[in-house]
């Protein structure tokens, strides 16, 4: 039985794709969901009541795929803006989510009250793997 698992944060790098690939390759039992993006197609050229609407059909696909996600993990990184990444933690918080937060040991002060509330902090892929594979898995993880 697959796990469903909701990628969330930093929609400009390729971050999702190479997890993804890295999680097929360790043959984990995940379904990867990502926040779908608002067409481009038009919407630059399209009436305000336009793109209003295309938004909010947006929102609601995101908010539906992060609901029915087992897990959400949320990106942080240091290049780009957070208020999605943010907006997907609170989401996950409020909804009673396990939540994985990966971020550069950089971000470790800016975001220690988000990796507090979290299930589990990865500071890299590598981390982040060995996260998934023990969750899906249902095995215990022992950082000490």
């Amino acid at each position: 039985m697959y796990k469903r698992v909701y990628l969330a944060g930093d929609n400009h790098s390729c971050w999702q794709k190479e997890l993804q690939a890295q999680a097929r390759a360790a043959e984990l039992a995940i379904s990867f969901r990502c926040p779908h993006k608002q067409s481009a197609s038009g919407s630059v050229n399209a009436e305000p009541a336009r793109q209003m609407a295309g938004a909010r059909c947006v929102a609601a696909v995101n908010d539906a795929l992060l609901r029915e996600a087992e897990l959400i993990v949320v990106r942080f990184d240091s290049d780009s803006d957070h208020h999605h990444a943010l907006a997907a933690a609170g989401q996950a918080i409020v909804q009673g989510k396990s939540m994985v937060v990966l971020h550069e040991k950089a971000l470790a002060d800016k975001l220690a009250s988000i990796s507090r509330v979290a299930t589990a902090v990865a500071g890299d892929m590598e981390q982040l793997l060995s996260i998934l594979d023990a969750w899906s898995n249902n095995k215990a993880i022992d950082n000490n």
